[in-house]
């Protein structure tokens, strides 16, 4: 009935009555894997409208970072991450109050150095030294900042990755 679907559904985390799970670490393997399912069932009679879970492709930003070349500087993989997201991604400063009204003062860099992998990649990271003076060196010196294509949403089950067609 449908208090057994709903449940079946909660524990399976498919909505599907039947269901084939992929799971591995390589997104790219698991679709052409779950791809070649597909065809295969929908070649049986009552299965030719099975369907692969829906993933799109966003623009991202990959910064790798040369964990050498960081170590060399003094900088540690966090800390880098911690300035770049700021810088990126924005953080708050401080909250201002206007009576009821609250509004967060955000520190964020301009939406053209925000846009480009090649701006990003220029953008001046502190050097932790022992001193006063505080010594800064391009991103690109300890990482590599790259344009790339990935997937809207991964899907995990059991700490793996998974990739389900549903039947």
């Amino acid at each position: 009935g449908p208090l057994a679907d709903r449940i079946g559904h909660m524990l399976s985390g498919v909505s599907a009555p039947v269901a084939v799970k992929v799971f591995g670490p390589d997104l790219d393997r698991l679709r052409d894997l779950g791809t070649r399912i597909q065809a295969v069932a929908r070649s049986i009679p009552g299965l030719e409208d099975c369907k692969l879970d829906q993933q799109s492709t966003l623009p991202q930003l990959r910064i790798e970072v040369d964990r050498d070349r960081a170590a060399a500087h003094g900088i540690t993989p966090g800390t880098l991450n911690t300035q770049v997201s700021s810088l990126v991604g924005g953080r708050t400063l401080a909250t201002l109050r206007d009576g009821a009204r609250t509004v967060d003062l955000v520190m964020r860099l301009p939406q053209e150095w925000r846009d480009e992998a090649e701006r990003i990649a220029e953008l001046p990271v502190e050097v932790h030294e022992a001193g006063p003076v505080r010594r800064r060196v391009p991103l690109s010196s300890v990482a590599e900042v790259r344009s790339a294509r990935g997937p809207n949403v991964i899907f995990r089950e059991a700490n793996q990755r998974r990739f389900v067609l549903a039947i």
